[in-house]
């Protein structure tokens, strides 16, 4: 669960990029592409980056167990059960679909080849003609796939295909949803100019040594309270920005991309430890645990990075 969308929003050129970037971009005073801004905020995210480093040292035994999860550990390690006495497993095995005997998908033929048709034609267009074809080389990969169930029989009809696009698209629209959702949010704190209210409001204690460890704060309550990172990008971003940009100093104030790290660090917190948070109770149900007590254990280890997180911030 830790190493989700910690490490997606590390990446630039995936989803979680593409959406902050943009957030980022439409905010007025921005001196450089959205892109550009949340590249050089990467080494100001503080709590994605110790997030991956906490789980890789738990994880090699580097860092002993402590809180629930100490509890959960030496219980096991003592012959006792995996789930604990009372608890509720999200999923069982009984839940599971019955195995088919059939071949095993070709990674080759499903995911290699699209991810490299994407990229190819997202890449060549931008360097061949200044834009990136973005809908084409999806689509591309769309049809590659398509060709390739046909091939293989894994759908009798047409209307079995046409089923196949539509349930693809259905799985895709609460991400659609949430980015129109954004947009519009975006446009209405701008029309109200909340962000000159807050300026005004906090021009007595805030100050800039402050806006960037509040901003994360702020961010982590707000994402653990909804669960969603995504709704707390977009509500943060419009108003945490235009803040960085009156405190700062010009243009290469870095104040700018660590308000940037900050609100992406914080929408990340709640997207792992929140019960609410759709990657919790996948988490949970694919180790087929108890749900809260996944959430319980790990919620100290995310805590300790959250509380060095806003340190750092009061320090840089």
């Amino acid at each position: 669960d830790a190493m989700t969308s910690p490490v997606c929003v590390l990446m630039p050129f995936l989803a979680y990029g593409a959406y902050i970037a943009s957030l980022v971009s439409v905010q007025e005073g921005m001196t450089a592409t959205g892109t550009e801004l949340l590249i050089q905020s990467i080494p100001y995210n503080f709590y994605s980056l110790l997030t991956v480093a906490m789980a890789a040292v738990v994880a090699l035994g580097w860092m002993p167990d402590f809180g629930p999860m100490r509890t959960a550990e030496q219980r096991v390690l003592g012959g006792g059960p995996l789930i604990r006495e009372g608890a509720a497993a999200l999923l069982t095995d009984s839940d599971l679909p019955p195995k088919q005997d059939s071949s095993l998908p070709s990674l080759v033929l499903y995911l290699f080849i699209p991810i490299a048709m994407v990229m190819s034609i997202a890449l060549g267009s931008f360097f061949v003609s200044g834009s990136i074809l973005i809908a084409e080389a999806f689509l591309s990969a769309t049809a590659w796939l398509l060709l390739v169930m046909g091939i293989r029989k894994q759908f009798d009809s047409l209307g079995d295909a046409v089923g196949l696009v539509l349930s693809g698209i259905r799985s895709i629209l609460p991400a659609l949803l949430i980015i129109a959702l954004a947009y519009s949010l975006n446009t209405v704190t701008e029309r109200l100019e909340a962000a000159d209210w807050l300026v005004s409001v906090s021009s007595g204690f805030l100050t800039p040594g402050l806006l960037v460890s509040m901003t994360f704060v702020l961010g982590a309550v707000i994402s653990f309270s909804t669960g969603t990172s995504w709704g707390t990008f977009a509500l943060l971003m419009p108003l945490a920005l235009p803040l960085a940009i009156a405190f700062s100093t010009g243009p290469e104030d870095p104040l700018i991309v660590q308000t940037i790290a900050a609100v992406t660090g914080g929408g990340i917190f709640g997207d792992h430890t929140s019960p609410v948070s759709d990657t919790s109770v996948l988490a949970s149900a694919g180790a087929g645990s108890d749900h809260m007590d996944h959430v319980i254990t790990q919620l100290p280890y995310a805590l300790v990075v959250a509380a060095v997180t806003a340190l750092l911030y009061l320090l840089v």
